[in-house]
């Protein structure tokens, strides 16, 4: 109230009525801006507030009101009247205010994380990133380039994405050397030969096909990529002499129902055994959604909200796990930072919370705009797209799960042990998704990854994604 008393125009906003979320002290005024209730009370005074100003006013949330307990409170009153929610900031943001974003949506606290490990493993240190110019990659780079790196490599195989990250980056860090190069990671020559010329002290492999249903249909490009773009990323940062490689993972690697995930498994496997008894440390770090990603649903739940729905929800039960990319890029360069033990594979799975409700998620974003789900905006449910779970986990039930000394990373250990034949079985399922033997390629692939079993789309037509 201070910072917007003094600000020319303020905030462009009037400040009528204060909320104190306990509503311990009904009655007092504050810079003579009245504290008309607790949260319990807002649906009153908002309705008190439109009869006496003719229109229903905003809802700004500060500070301990875009927790996440709070915020759902405040959303289902603030949208039952059409009130529409945005977030007031803090300190130099205090007189601005700001779209509330999905990640006051998450049931997680922010953790505080010691960067000091992190610092010290990147700074003046050549690092090299795949798939840097998409959501995961791009904000890696970011992070890595925040902590002064001797060099940063940015690879990737859009030309878009590539220009992208490297626009943002020259003009954030203007004394940064940075190397962009545009390859593909199952061309072995090139990241052969990017990596040979870059010389990295660190690989960061976070380039992957990522999409379930897109990857069903597309089911020898998801082995090609997945699994063989990561041997040859493996492969060329053991001849280039890099002391640490870190590849992105993720939860549908547990147990897998679609092509996607046993791919992401399999690459795990291969990797382990590549690195082994080799001069790089390697750190495998799984976990779920990451929010606002391209394959995120939040995006699409706003374009749906945007022209006025519906929204579409494939089960009413479905949950996943979610994490903001900046809290997953954190986390994923504080694994790389616990494991320095040349020729050793580390599993690292991070701590997602609890999962949540898709179909609450999409009510929330809805309830964001002051509407009503249901009434302003409906959900319909499509049913669960080829390849899709109900219900994702983290681990194996025989993956063994222990604390690090870093909040969110926990070590995973456990095997399920590999077949005799696996170098040759593996060679042979890349060499037919190379031919497009859909078929065979996924047969090769049941049998190599522990509990997947091919009940996918048959026809890659029938794909409706």
């Amino acid at each position: 109230l201070r910072t917007i008393s003094r600000t020319p125009g303020g905030a462009r906003v009037r400040v009528l009525a204060l909320i104190e979320i306990e509503g311990v002290e009904p009655g007092r005024a504050i810079r003579g801006i009245p504290v008309m209730g607790g949260l319990d009370e807002l649906g009153k005074v908002l309705d008190l507030l439109t009869v006496r100003y003719g229109e229903t006013p905003w809802v700004a949330a500060v500070g301990a009101a875009r927790e996440h307990e709070a915020m759902t409170r405040l959303l289902e009153a603030a949208s039952a009247r059409g009130s529409k929610v945005m977030a007031l900031g803090t300190g130099a943001d205090s007189d601005r205010l700001q779209p509330v974003r999905a990640a006051d949506l998450l049931a997680r606290p922010e953790r505080k994380l010691d960067i000091e490990p992190v610092r010290d493993l990147i700074r003046g240190a050549r690092v090299f990133v795949t798939g840097a110019g998409g959501t995961i990659g791009s904000e890696l780079a970011r992070q890595c380039a925040e902590l002064n790196p001797a060099m940063l490599c940015l690879f990737d195989a859009s030309e878009f994405n590539l220009f992208e990250i490297d626009l943002n980056l020259r003009e954030a860090y203007p004394d940064l050397q940075i190397h962009t190069m545009l390859g593909d990671i199952r061309d072995e020559t090139r990241i052969m030969g990017a990596l040979a010329l870059a010389r990295p002290n660190i690989v960061i492999h976070a380039a992957a096909l990522k999409h379930v249903p897109l990857m069903e249909a597309n089911a020898c490009e998801a082995i090609l990529t997945n699994i063989g773009g990561a041997i040859n990323t493996a492969r060329a940062a053991v001849a280039a002499k890099a002391e640490r490689f870190v590849l992105i993972s993720t939860d549908k690697a547990v147990d897998p129902d679609n092509v996607m995930g046993a791919t992401k498994r399999l690459s795990e496997i291969a990797i382990s055994r590549i690195l082994e008894g080799t001069g790089t440390a390697a750190a495998m770090v799984r976990f779920g959604n990451v929010l606002g990603s391209s394959g995120s649903v939040v995006p699409v739940f706003s374009r749906q909200i945007s022209r006025g729905g519906p929204v579409t929800v494939t089960h009413p039960e479905v949950s996943r796990y979610f994490m903001t990319v900046e809290e997953a890029s954190a986390l994923v360069l504080q694994a790389a930072a616990l494991q320095d033990m040349p020729g050793k594979a580390d599993l690292y799975v991070l701590d997602m919370g609890e999962p949540v409700l898709i179909a609450a998620l999409a009510e929330s974003m809805i309830r964001l705009k002051g509407l009503v789900p249901g009434r302003d905006i409906m959900i319909t449910h499509s049913g669960l797209r080829a390849g899709e779970k109900l219900h994702e986990t983290l681990t194996y039930a025989y993956e063994a799960v222990a604390q690090t000394e870093v909040d969110g990373i926990l070590s995973v250990t456990g095997t399920n042990g590999i077949r005799k034949d696996f170098k040759a079985q593996l060679e042979r399922l890349l060499l037919t998704a190379g031919k497009r033997e859909r078929e065979a390629a996924l047969k090769l692939l049941s049998g190599l990854v522990d509990g997947y079993t091919d009940n996918g789309i048959k026809d890659p037509s029938d794909c409706v994604t």
